[in-house]
């Protein structure tokens, strides 16, 4: 008898109760398989590893009841497998109870799962008699199954030695999602080497300029008619800086290979760090077996269950979110989808039902079907009920489409099932699984066929830490769309657009969307104005889908979700924040919070038109200046919004490289000489960029050479001005000749 004083160490219990769980999966499956005819000699075998494991644990703990009930388990395994009886299906059913025992065991809290056997005594007794009592009948007249320490039980304990089992640490959640943050965060600061790189490249431009300028000064005064010190003193000079020079030389070589080679890492580390949350779908689904056979057991119909896809990795959040709708949906497959053996005989079908769950990766997202070959869904029933309940009248309903009826199934309380059932039929399984999949940025369809079955189609993010996203600019700013959420992306002609009630539409799918534009929505001050196309997103919703007008899109993209800090609360239309590559921060945009305020724009009347006119006004160029004087700057832009352009502004050339990687502007307007990147080589960049070769560059100095005037125009600039420009037509005059006029606000 164990001291009941003796303490359970908490950790020690956290990896206990994983190992009960774990094992009794096995043995429910190995169970099933049998009852269900499979004769594979492997099936016995794991379900005596599974009970020779509990055994071990329950033993290296002190858990008596573990220990005893999975030693009986084994030597009945091993008894099997020596042909002295067979387990049949008239033995599972006990044998499920059996498990059903340990499972309950395991989750007695530590203070009573030392003494549980001696506190539940009379039930402890009872299962061990139901277990020894399992194939007594038939081994009687054979030998006994050998105890420990004879062959058969060193054969059942060698398995240990002959495969050993990949090792397992249980890491805390928060530790995890710790690691990620930071992972992410390294991986962000590390793209700023790049930077710093370009930064001392410059400096060492600097360095050879006034090396230059030195040895010009002292050639200058290498005459006999200059001073002996002052020659010396700038040959000296002269050496420092070579000097110098070499070690900056070797300081950026340094640093260079240093990114490089710590660049795939990091990704790596990264991407290694996100994947310690994934896990196999199957993981959450080794109940599902035994829950369809006593559910079906109980209505007295025969289903089948399979499970395809069980290895797809997902994030381990997601998992436990699912597991609840799955569950609604696995039930009321077999409560209102399946019919009775005898229906489907009548109709031609096999006495036993199927019902599949998959998963698989689609298109970035995680793609979960479950499928039955039952009667399908009876939209006639749906109808009735959407009448009963006041939420339509029959003239409209008359006018709902297929996939509109079936909406009506996600609503709290709405069920077709006349009688409430512990099963199903009490209105609230569907709904849970719409706000669960709503909640994880995912989608769920359904489509049924009468007489031949109904899908349910759930598409979910496949991690909660990084999202598959659209990446758009609105009112030249990076935003962020859930691509689960995302239809469509299209460009839409002025004749694609027509009027009707105010607002703005056009046809897609052979349904009228309306089009809303995505800067009143977000609140900015202006639209963003369009000529002969404009870019839209079409959203998803359960009833409506509605068109966003974005200002571009750029296009598809992996972020790391960081959450937005707490003490901000709930900002409208946001769900969380991310860093591109480039160290500019993006915005998600919460789909839920943007219907909710496209519908409440619509049904208020309060669309504003976007800028399609028959004829198309010009519109506004947006231009950006690259110049490190705040001076600069500002005259710059003042000249050019006086005359209608739009202008934004950047502080150096790196500054300026990252604000054209991340926002279309139609003109450049940079400097040469600045800190980290000087203009020549943003304007070289600019032309090597595959996007971006295109687009007009001018340069705008205060040196006046001509070999100055030369390189810029040799690395690709299209303009080479100098800054007294300002003071005439001329600046104004070369940009309306790259752009052409723009409108005046």
């Amino acid at each position: 008898m164990p001291d009941s004083k003796v303490q359970i160490d908490v950790t020690m219990l956290e990896l206990f109760h994983a190992e009960l769980q774990q094992q009794a999966g096995v043995l429910v499956e190995g169970m099933l398989r049998l009852e269900q005819g499979d004769t594979d000699p492997a099936i016995i075998n794991s379900m005596m590893r599974a009970a020779h494991s509990l055994k071990g644990a329950a033993r290296l703990l002190r858990v008596t009841s573990v220990e005893q009930i999975a030693h009986i388990m084994e030597d009945k395994f091993v008894a099997a497998q020596n042909g002295q009886f067979s387990i049949g299906p008239e033995h599972i059913d006990n044998l499920l109870s059996v498990v059903d025992a340990i499972k309950e065991i395991g989750t007695t809290n530590a203070g009573a799962l030392l003494d549980w056997h001696t506190e539940h005594a009379e039930k402890y007794n009872a299962l061990l008699a139901e277990l020894k009592s399992i194939g007594v009948a038939k081994a009687a007249n054979r030998r006994r199954a050998p105890r420990r320490g004879t062959d058969v039980e060193k054969n059942s304990e060698n398995w240990q030695t002959t495969q050993e089992p990949a090792e397992v640490v249980r890491i805390a959640s928060s530790k995890i999602e710790a690691m990620v943050g930071k992972s992410s965060e390294l991986l962000v600061q590390h793209r700023w080497l790049n930077a710093f790189v370009a930064e001392m490249i410059q400096l060492k431009k600097r360095f050879s300029e006034v090396n230059s300028m030195v040895e010009a000064m002292r050639e200058s005064h290498s005459s006999a008619d200059s001073p002996e010190n002052i020659t010396e003193d700038l040959r000296s000079l002269s050496k420092r800086l070579r000097e110098n020079n070499q070690r900056l030389n070797q300081g950026i070589s340094n640093v260079y290979e240093f990114y490089h080679r710590t660049d795939s890492l990091i990704e790596d580390l990264n991407r290694d760090i996100l994947t310690t949350r994934m896990r196999p779908f199957a993981e959450r689904l080794t109940q599902f077996p035994r829950m369809v056979r006593d559910i079906s057991r109980g209505l007295r119909k025969k289903v089948r269950l399979r499970i395809e896809g069980g290895s797809t990795e997902v994030d381990r959040d997601v998992l436990d979110k699912i597991e609840a709708p799955l569950t609604h949906l696995v039930r009321n497959a077999i409560d209102h989808g399946v019919e009775k053996p005898s229906e489907r005989k009548k109709l031609g079908k096999k006495e036993e039902a199927d019902i599949l769950i998959s998963a698989s990766y689609r298109a970035g997202m995680l793609q979960i079907s479950i499928a039955d070959d039952g009667a399908g869904i009876n939209l006639e029933a749906i109808k009735r009920k959407i009448l009963d309940k006041g939420l339509a009248e029959q003239r409209v309903i008359d006018h709902f489409t297929e996939r509109e009826l079936m909406e009506f199934m996600f609503l709290p309380e709405f069920t077709t099932k006349r009688r409430v059932t512990e099963i199903s039929g009490r209105g609230f399984g569907l709904d849970v699984v719409k706000n669960t999949v709503t909640s994880l940025k995912g989608t769920v369809k359904v489509n049924s066929k009468p007489g031949q079955g109904t899908r349910f189609e759930l598409q979910l993010p496949v991690t909660v830490s990084v999202a598959s996203t659209m990446i758009v600019n609105i009112g030249s700013e990076p935003y962020a769309l859930p691509l689960a959420r995302v239809e469509k992306v299209m460009k839409l002609q002025q004749s694609d657009i027509f009027y009707r009630e105010g607002k703005q539409y056009f046809m897609y799918d052979d349904q009228q969307i309306v089009i809303i534009s995505a800067c009143q929505l977000l609140g900015h001050d202006e639209l963003t104005p369009v000529s002969e196309t404009v870019s839209v997103v079409i959203i998803k919703d359960y009833l409506q889908q509605y068109a966003l007008a974005v200002d571009e899109v750029v296009g598809q993209k992996e972020l790391v979700i960081q959450p937005l800090d707490k003490r901000l609360g709930k900002v409208s239309d946001i769900s969380a924040c991310a860093i591109l590559e480039n160290g500019i921060p993006v915005l998600i945009l919460d789909i839920d919070d943007l219907t909710r305020s496209m519908d409440f724009l619509v049904k208020g009347g309060k669309v504003r038109h976007l800028s399609l006119d028959a004829t198309p006004a010009l519109p506004i160029k947006r231009i950006l200046v690259v110049d490190d004087s705040i001076t600069v700057r500002e005259v710059e832009r003042s000249l050019l919004e006086a005359h209608g352009y739009q202008v934004q502004t950047a502080v150096d050339g790196i500054d300026g490289w990252n604000a054209v990687r991340s926002i279309k502007y139609d003109l450049v307007i940079t400097d040469i000489d600045m800190p980290r990147m000087d203009g020549f080589e943003l304007v070289t960049l600019i032309r090597t960029d595959e996007r971006l070769k295109r687009l007009p560059v001018m340069i705008v100095s205060y040196k006046d050479r001509p070999e100055d005037r030369r390189r810029g125009l040799d690395v690709g600039a299209d303009y080479y001005l100098t800054k007294g420009s300002f003071h005439d037509d001329t600046l104004i005059e070369a940009v309306k000749d790259l752009l052409g006029e723009s409108e005046m606000p």
